[in-house]
């Protein structure tokens, strides 16, 4: 009898052992995917990180090529189509009820007047006056009317694309 019921605490012992290693290894096994999803956790975070540096990056440099391309085809651009263009679109922003100032290159002067009695599309103001400024470019156009000035110029059209672009 003393050996059977060595037998039986033998095996009871046996099976409790075997229930505490299991409940130990299942223990360590959830801490280590605990702790492989963490590191997991903070190498997804920290690849996101890096893809949206890149990200940036690229949307910066994607954006100078843009502006450099449409720099170089507006600059390819006559000065009078340039001209042209940006008084039709700066005009529709004053009040034809005002007096206006146009800003040109001393070299755009006689197609300003050309174009200012040719001009039937666009209301323009009664009180219209050219003003020269060597400064400018040949093909931009500063329109002043009060206050309020207008860069109708390749530098403001080139920043208004970059802002754009980043947005």
């Amino acid at each position: 009898m003393p050996f059977s019921r060595l037998n039986a605490e033998t095996e009871q012992l046996r099976s409790q052992m075997r229930t505490e290693l299991a409940d130990e290894a299942e223990k360590v096994r959830r801490e280590a995917q605990d702790e492989l999803a963490s590191g997991q956790a903070e190498a997804l975070l920290q690849t996101r990180r890096h893809c949206k540096e890149v990200i940036a990056q690229l949307d910066d440099e994607i954006t100078a090529m843009i502006c450099h391309t449409v720099q170089i085809l507006l600059e390819e651009t006559p000065p009078e189509n340039r001209l042209r263009a940006a008084l039709r679109r700066s005009m529709i922003q004053i009040n034809p009820g005002f007096s206006v100032a146009l800003v040109v290159h001393p070299d755009q002067t006689a197609f300003l007047h050309q174009w200012l009695s040719a001009e039937g599309t666009i209301t323009l103001p009664d009180d219209i006056s050219v003003e020269t400024d060597s400064t400018l470019r040949p093909g931009d156009c500063l329109i002043r009317q009060g206050r309020q000035i207008i860069h109708a110029t390749l530098e403001h059209q080139l920043s208004v694309l970059r802002e754009m672009c980043r947005d």
